[in-house]
């Protein structure tokens, strides 16, 4: 086994051990009423389980990519840019709440081509390649009627590939490809979410997470949703999520720090059963 892999596998392991202490310190805790938290979207009593299937979901984000090393690059993708150069994408999530306890599952696909070009003494045209896919479990302990503290598993794959080419008039200068990353990481979340209903049918719902154990060098979300209830199966879900993963990374000697940052408004429709 490579040392990279051998890390990745400790790193994870290490992840499933702490989730695993959570979940058994989660589990010894009394089972208090799940009373009036004003949330009708979790279970009436203690011991009903209560699901919630969010899907389809649309996500329309911009996808800024910047690359600090020994080439400097500012590479922003709109969501109109998307749409043209979006090869596959997909998202979901799915929630179960039994008392105080919670699961969640989330899932995030995307897979899209850019290009940008620069004009100057020096033209560079640039060509971008991202297959991007994000999917946490998690579990969650309700600490207070509007809030749950939560903790799990983040899966990130990301693969960023880079073609350049810089000419002076007619004449090319630089035509290279630089695979920038290519791997599947894995990290430990820490997070909350708070709730705030007006009524049966409106409600505000905030989360935020971040890894603080793992095998990626930034990984932070945050997300602030809408829900409008048309009855007791049927919700709709609005707001707007920001996703930053980052990592400095050697590519054949060089060394290369990557941020990429998806932000923008999602919709998506959700059972609730």
């Amino acid at each position: 086994m490579q040392p990279d892999s051998q890390s990745q596998c400790l790193a994870t392991a290490r992840c499933l051990g702490a989730l695993l202490l959570v979940l058994l310190a989660a589990s010894l805790l009394p089972q208090t009423a799940a009373a009036a938290t004003g949330n009708p979207m979790e279970p009436e009593s203690p011991d009903q389980w209560r699901f919630t299937l969010a899907f389809p979901m649309l996500w329309a984000p911009d996808v800024d990519v910047k690359i600090r090393g020994d080439r400097n690059e500012d590479i922003n993708i709109s969501f109109e840019e998307i749409l043209e150069g979006l090869d596959f994408g997909l998202m979901g999530e799915f929630y179960a709440t039994r008392g105080p306890f919670g699961l969640a599952a989330r899932f995030n696909y995307l897979d899209l081509r850019g290009e940008n070009s620069r004009e100057g003494l020096v033209n560079t045209d640039l060509k971008l390649k991202l297959t991007a896919g994000v999917n946490d479990l998690l579990a969650s302990w309700r600490v207070h009627d509007r809030v749950r503290l939560l903790t799990g598993i983040r899966h990130v794959h990301s693969k960023v590939r880079l073609d350049i080419r810089s000419s002076i008039g007619d004449t090319e200068i630089v035509n290279e490809r630089l695979t920038v990353s290519d791997d599947d990481a894995f990290d430990m979340l820490f997070g909350f979410s708070y709730d705030q209903w007006f009524g049966e049918r409106w409600g505000l719902i905030i989360n935020g997470d971040v890894a603080l154990i793992g095998d990626n060098d930034r990984n932070f979300s945050a997300e602030f949703r809408g829900v409008y209830r048309f009855g007791k199966l049927n919700n709709i879900w609005f707001g707007y999520r920001y996703l930053r993963i980052g990592n400095d990374t050697e590519e054949d000697g060089l060394s290369y720090e990557l941020n990429t940052t998806q932000h923008g408004p999602m919709l998506g429709w959700a059972f609730t059963f």
